[in-house]
């Protein structure tokens, strides 16, 4: 697992990507202005915000991946040695929710954009260069000067426009991917238990019954 790189790739994902200039839309009713009040937010720290103008299909990733890390610890408990719980828990990264009960805890854990920096040089390229809205007018997509792509969705019940997270910042995705790996290892490694454990029991059934001779 390597939790502290995820910490680290989505770091410098907000180094790159969210940064504010001043007179700057703000209205959530626009796309411009939603993306800007995400940059906001995401400069000064403020989560709260940061979650409230994320998609739902955003806040579903979150919740997704932490049940596959719940998943996990069931899993260690039910089929792995007691003697190994601990050092399994550690390497699955399951032992993430002892202290995380949500997806939106996990997100606070992962996004980390408290330092920041503010330097002029990045807002230039941040700042909004051209918007493209769908038909429909249920998607957008805002290009910056940078030519960082992002992407949002309209809320007709909160007649605003929220920001698809996930589908905006492959890095994340990529950073993630360790809960991938450390599922699919632990499915190995209990399908092997399960496979030995398996052979021993036919082999005493077969000693037991005379097969063996």
């Amino acid at each position: 697992m390597r939790i502290t790189q995820v910490f680290v790739l989505v770091a410098a994902i907000c180094l790159t990507t969210f940064l504010t200039g001043c007179g700057e839309k703000l209205d959530p009713s626009d796309p411009e202005g939603a993306f800007n009040l995400f940059k906001t937010a995401m400069l000064n720290g403020d989560r709260d915000t940061m979650w409230a103008h994320m998609a739902p299909s955003s806040h579903e990733f979150f919740d997704a991946q932490l049940e596959r890390l719940q998943s996990m610890d069931t899993k260690i408990g039910r089929y792995l040695p007691p003697t190994d719980h601990k050092l399994a828990r550690k390497q699955a990264g399951s032992i993430l929710t002892d202290e995380l009960t949500s997806g939106r805890q996990l997100f606070d854990k992962i996004v980390t954009p408290a330092n920041l920096p503010k330097d002029e040089k990045y807002l230039v390229g941040l700042t909004v260069e051209e918007i493209k809205v769908s038909e429909d007018e249920k998607t957008a997509e805002i290009m910056t000067r940078g030519k960082q792509k992002i992407l949002l969705q309209y809320d007709d019940a909160g007649e605003k426009w929220d920001i698809l997270f996930v589908e905006s910042f492959g890095p994340l995705k990529v950073a993630m991917k360790w809960v991938d790996f450390n599922e699919n290892a632990l499915d190995q490694t209990i399908d092997d238990l399960l496979s030995e454990e398996r052979r021993k029991r036919e082999a005493i059934l077969a000693e037991l019954m005379g097969f063996d001779n």
